[in-house]
């Protein structure tokens, strides 16, 4: 018989319905950074300047450090309006799928229910322009909010003696500021790790206090006053609050229950310095700062998967990522588009250093999405470059390995691959980015990512490319690269890779994987040096 008394969550029902438009994170999101930057961003900048007014006519100094809070307020009013401006922005890209379909109706299919692929990725761009923007109103709104709260703790400490009751005052301002500054720490996160964050900040504001106030009492405060005593007491409350988050204790059921026993010398020392405020303060500010590391390094991978195995030493995530955010990846789809990349490019390159047009074509005809340019995700008025990647099957691989082929020129698109499940490896066959280096480190980092997504760089999935110079078969030996002949020019491979990745759901550039470097056969010596010269800079960043 069913438990009536106990049912399954409904929650947790599998979903049996399809995504058709792009969105992260909740769904009301945007509508509330909206809210906020357009109704309480111009209310808290109001605020901030009243008080930088009512500061200009005090006849006499109200506070010790005047002048600071006097910063303090105009900083909050100008991040304010600065959110403001970034609301504007947020709203000009935030659209509906109902206001898709009043503003474009036959990009509808399926009686008006389905959008075409243009339009997803219209709204994709849309979607992502709006959270950018949502993002940084959110900054700001934060940094006013977080600048008027340091502004009022700072104005309350009175330029004389500090009285008990005025310490309190000054204790609830410093509260409101680490309540403030815990939250915004803590969204920063996972949601899982909110409570640990929390903890690190309380034992972050309350060791710091019992710092501050213990300085205050040893200079100029009276012995045995309230100073000496608001340091003990702070300290007193800073203990547990450190405990709690070395051993991610958490109250669960109406118990205490310890998530992370201690073991080792360091995690014994680390509790045992507990009484000691200064210790706890360095100790738990450098733990936050370690925390919030590692969940954007781990934010990173799970935007990136397999990118770090792929990336040189002394290249971080991190600058990957500033890199392909600043670029999108478009399949090149129509001849017309083809012979303008190749027309462009062959003033560097040369004829003999692409293929020829109608060549190119048939392969993407055969393999399409083998040749994919580069643009600003701003929009496609600035190309950055493109590069071809064929997909092999795997008797290429074998005629590859064997020496059969020694250019990508020799590979036939009856050697390409047309689906995910006959992919055996892959051939980089040209990279062309004559731009900025900035614009090149994008071309680089979308390549990249596209090989990484496809699980290239394994022994399943070889990366072959053809490195004409000295400096090239030097770099590829470098960054794990062998050659599969003893020839001076010879083919070489990367295979390094631990283990293959499954291709990222929802990248629709993702059978195409990356190098560590830029390759181009046929690449004259100047091009080369300057490629060369942008790894290096990348790899100082």
């Amino acid at each position: 018989m069913a438990n009536p008394t106990n049912p399954r969550p409904q929650r947790f029902v599998q979903r049996t319905g399809r995504d058709v438009w792009t969105t992260r994170g909740p769904l009301a999101y945007l509508e509330s950074i909206q809210a906020a930057g357009s109704v309480a961003a111009p209310l808290l900048a109001g605020a901030s300047f009243t008080l930088v007014a009512l500061v200009l006519q005090s006849p006499k100094p109200f506070g010790r450090w005047q002048d600071v809070s006097l910063l303090l307020f105009v900083a909050a009013g100008l991040a304010q309006i600065f959110a403001v401006q970034s609301v504007i922005w947020t709203r000009r890209y935030m659209v509906t799928p109902d206001e898709l379909k009043q503003w474009l109706p036959d990009d509808f299919t399926d009686h008006g229910e389905r959008p075409t692929q243009w339009l997803q990725l219209f709204q994709r761009f849309y979607d992502e322009r709006a959270r950018r923007w949502a993002q940084r109103t959110r900054a700001w709104i934060n940094a006013g909010i977080t600048l008027l709260l340091v502004g009022i703790a700072v104005g309350v400490v009175p330029p004389g003696p500090v009285g008990s009751v005025r310490w309190l005052v000054i204790a609830v301002a410093w509260a409101g500021v680490a309540v403030e500054a815990s939250w915004v720490a803590a969204m920063a996160l996972d949601e899982r790790a909110w409570l640990g964050m929390l903890m690190r900040s309380g034992a972050i504001v309350t060791a710091g206090g019992a710092t501050a106030a213990a300085g205050f009492a040893a200079a100029a405060g009276a012995p045995g006053g309230a100073a000496t005593w608001w340091a003990i007491g702070l300290a007193l409350a800073a203990i547990p609050f450190w405990l709690a988050a070395c051993t991610d204790a958490r109250l669960r059921h109406g118990r205490v229950r310890v998530g992370a026993p201690l073991h080792g010398r360091w995690s014994i020392a680390r509790v045992a310095l507990a009484p000691v405020a200064p210790a706890v303060f360095v100790m738990a500010l450098w733990s936050a700062v370690g925390e919030l590391a590692k969940q954007r390094h781990q934010a990173l991978q799970a935007s990136h998967p397999g990118v770090e195995e792929l990336l040189p030493k002394g290249v971080s995530l991190g600058a990957h990522h500033r890199a392909w955010s600043q670029c999108a990846a478009l399949p090149v789809a129509s001849r017309d588009d083809l012979v303008e990349l190749l027309d462009e490019s062959s003033r560097l390159l040369g004829p003999d250093g692409q293929p020829e047009p109608a060549e190119l074509w048939a392969k993407i005809v055969w393999s399409p999405g083998c040749v994919v340019r580069v643009i600003d995700r701003e929009g496609d008025e600035g190309r950055f470059g493109y590069y071809v990647v064929y997909p092999l099957l795997a008797t290429a691989v074998h005629r590859l390995r064997s020496g059969q082929v020694t250019a990508g020129a020799q590979l036939d698109p009856a050697d390409l691959a047309i689906s995910a499940g006959t992919i055996a490896g892959w051939y980089v066959a040209i990279v062309w980015a004559p731009g900025a280096s900035w614009t090149r480190r994008c071309v680089i980092a979308t390549l990249v990512d596209a090989l990484a997504a496809a699980g290239a760089g394994t022994a399943a999935q070889p990366v072959f490319t053809r490195p004409l110079t000295p400096e090239g078969q030097s770099l590829m030996r470098k960054y794990g690269f062998t050659a599969v002949s003893a020839s001076a020019d010879a083919i070489s491979v990367f295979e390094k890779r631990a283990s293959s990745l499954l291709v990222a759901a929802g990248n629709e550039f993702s059978l195409y994987g990356e190098v560590p470097c830029v390759l181009i056969e046929g690449m004259d010596s100047s091009s080369f040096s300057a490629t060369m010269n942008l790894l290096g800079s990348w790899r100082k960043e």
